[in-house]
């Protein structure tokens, strides 16, 4: 559905009770003022049946009501807001007038400002002879506010509606349209993704876009608020421009990941001195893939110039990033990785960079661990998180104790790391340490993660501790308890391992005590997997 804001919602419903009502027609003027100044489209489908419910009373108002709130659409909505007013039914409030809406028009002649409007939205009725009929009326209006309509027909389920559409729009395919045309690409790439069949339309459209781009237009567009129009118009300029310098760098600067990655792509059509400014610049990205890229271009073109940028990239926080610089490093300047981490968390021990602390584990020796166990006391949440990763690689069994006291962490971040070192040394954490953090916490992510970490055990032994948690009082872990045992019953026959007596007469007696907390058919599954082995 359209989404609508719960002001705007209650304007409406305020509209239809006072329309009810028979409030005074000033007041009622005064709501749809209110919701046109809100300027939310997704009051657009609820206003349309009352569009057709008040021929003579509203009408005016309410097409220019809805006239205002079409400006608002951006180009990813049309589609979304095509789809409400087919949802429009009978039983939807006002909805009887729109479905009796026939396909004699006239009606919209009364309000020649707003003509285009209100055929876009009829070509949206749920009726196909209406909507072709809108359709013609729009072929015939050159005002480009009925192109995105004109598209969205052009995905119509109706073959004889989309031929309609496909030759009205033909007949825009002229330079005059480029910008129109630029601004809806959101809307065309939807098309593409669609099943329908539209011809060669498509591929008519992209030779016109790369033959009639408009030099104007393309340097707006590639300011404009949707990333794929940026894209688009970057693309479109480079093709055209002997100076490709500027148009990259604005492009290496964009909020888009995918526009800074091409533009990284793009960089062999810049001159070698150009190019190395360029891939620098690049390099200090937020965007993790384009600084990976960048760091591949500099070290390959440039190795030697590369190696001040390749000891930076060594504390980076991500590890493929990290991996790079050392795999370069070892071929132009090779030198002790281990120990340069060693000296930067020595030369910053308060306040490490997670990439230093997360590095050191990657490169270093089991006795590094003593020099991370520290930071498991970090303030800082990621320092702490980094340092239980580089302590499990480095040093797990020795380290068990202090990793598993961070299960308590007050940080998610943190706490998810300790789960995530068991999910790759499963057997690391005594689960009766686990159990004993589970009942004793009351936090829930402490309690979610202890459950899962216990979940990880053989399966006798993770179905002693997870049975007792299927009546938690907490109901998100309650539900979670009952999701692994769910799992745990789809899984019980993967496994080869016998139970001990011992296991049988405790998984027996849990489960008798608390079968009532588990849906019947989890019972019996448990039960046939437990009567298979004698006592």
């Amino acid at each position: 559905m359209l989404p609508i804001s719960p002001a705007t919602q209650h304007l409406v419903e305020e509209l239809y009770a006072a329309a009810d009502h028979g409030t005074r027609e000033a007041e009622l003027f005064t709501l749809l003022s209110a919701i046109a100044r809100a300027g939310d489209p997704g009051a657009i489908p609820a206003l349309v049946p009352l569009l057709m419910g008040e021929a003579g009373r509203l009408e005016s108002a309410v097409a220019r009501t809805l006239d205002r709130l079409l400006r608002q659409v951006t180009p990813r909505l049309w589609s979304r807001l095509d789809r409400a007013l087919r949802q429009i039914s009978a039983r939807s409030r006002g909805g009887q007038g729109w479905n009796r809406l026939g396909t004699d028009l006239a009606w919209i002649d009364r309000h020649p400002v707003r003509r285009v409007s209100l055929l876009g939205l009829a070509s949206g009725h749920p009726n196909g002879f209406l909507r072709a009929v809108a359709l013609q009326r729009l072929a015939e209006d050159p005002d480009p506010r009925g192109l995105p309509f004109l598209l969205l027909r052009l995905n119509d389920w109706v073959p004889s509606v989309r031929e309609l559409a496909r030759r009205a729009l033909d007949a825009r395919l002229t330079p005059d349209r480029f910008v129109d045309f630029l601004a809806l690409l959101p809307l065309i790439e939807r098309l593409e993704s669609s099943n329908r069949d539209h011809g060669d339309w498509l591929a008519r459209f992209h030779r016109y876009l790369e033959a009639s781009a408009d030099p104007d237009a393309i340097a707006i567009g590639r300011f404009a608020q949707d990333a794929l129009v940026r894209r688009t118009s970057t693309t479109l300029a480079l093709a055209r421009t002997d100076r490709p310098l500027p148009i990259l760098l604005r492009a290496a600067a964009d909020p888009d990941a995918r526009l800074q990655t091409w533009a990284v792509r793009q960089a062999d059509h810049l001159e070698a001195g150009t190019r190395l400014a360029f891939a620098r610049a690049a390099v200090t990205s937020r965007f993790p893939a384009v600084r990976y890229r960048a760091l591949a271009l500099l070290a390959e073109r440039y190795p030697e110039q590369a190696i001040e940028d390749l000891l930076r990239s060594l504390t980076d926080p991500v590890a493929r990033i990290r991996a790079l610089a050392r795999f370069h490093l070892d071929r132009v300047a090779p030198r002790d990785i281990a120990r340069f981490y060693r000296d930067r968390l020595s030369e910053n021990q308060r306040a490490p960079m997670i990439g230093v602390v997360a590095g050191l584990g990657e490169t270093g020796r089991p006795a590094d661990a003593d020099r991370l166990r520290p930071l498991l006391k970090s303030p800082r949440a990621r320092v702490r998180a980094a340092a239980v990763r580089a302590i499990a690689t480095l040093a797990p069994k020795r380290c068990r104790v202090a990793l598993l006291a961070r299960l308590d962490d007050e940080s998610r971040v943190v706490s998810r790391a300790v789960w995530q070192v068991a999910r790759r040394y499963r057997t690391l954490f005594p689960p009766d340490a686990v159990w004993r953090r589970f009942r004793e916490s009351r936090v829930r992510h402490v309690r979610s993660h202890a459950l899962r970490i216990l979940s990880l055990r053989d399966r006798w032994t993770s179905l002693q501790y997870l049975l007792p948690t299927a009546p938690d009082s907490d109901l998100v872990i309650a539900r979670e308890a009952r999701d692994l045992i769910a799992r745990w019953c789809a899984e019980y026959n993967r496994s080869a391992i016998v139970p001990t007596a011992e296991q049988l007469g405790v998984l027996k007696e849990r489960l008798a005590k608390f079968e009532w907390a588990l849906p019947p058919p989890l019972v019996q599954t448990i039960r046939f997997s437990l009567e298979s082995w004698p006592s």
